[in-house]
């Protein structure tokens, strides 16, 4: 449960992952999710927010047509495109606030989605890579699971 004032606490992770694909996933986009059912220690709005933004960049890039997987194991959520590809000079600073590649400058956007990622998986001791080639793009997002107990309750997670 999460802990009086902190936000903090056991989280469900893979049912707002789950919630948070299916709303922002549009046909004709294909959507395929592998979803273990996972418990981390965090703050449940920051992992929330880190998940829709990771989201949201996936359907941001993938063309009509593409496909977005999500996988969630052993902690480790990894969301997958078949978008144009980060350009390698651009993905040391992907991470970096404000910035916005020359592809991504005529598209809306702050720049500020995959900082806030970052900034939560640091606050969660977490590790957050990306890997892109010409056509896809795979962000993970490495939790430390917490071992789950069947007897043991847990944040509600669900959004």
């Amino acid at each position: 449960m999460p802990m009086a004032g902190t936000g903090s606490g056991l989280v469900r992770a893979s049912e707002p992952v789950a919630t948070g694909a299916r709303d922002r996933t549009t046909p004709p986009r294909t959507l395929s999710l592998d979803l273990e059912p996972t418990l981390v220690v965090g703050d449940e709005e920051a992992l929330y927010r880190a998940v829709v933004n990771l989201l949201d960049n996936a359907v941001a890039w993938t063309p009509a047509e593409g496909d977005i997987a999500v996988t969630l194991r052993d902690g480790r959520l990894c969301v997958s495109d078949t978008g144009p590809g980060i350009p390698a000079e651009d993905l040391p600073h992907v991470f970096e606030r404000f910035y916005r590649s020359s592809t991504a400058r005529s598209r809306p956007g702050s720049g500020l989605g995959l900082a806030i990622v970052k900034q939560v998986a640091n606050q969660h001791g977490a590790a957050l890579t990306v890997r892109s080639g010409p056509t896809g793009t795979s962000f993970t997002l490495a939790l430390v699971p917490h071992p789950i107990d069947p007897g043991e309750p847990a944040a509600s997670g669900a959004r």
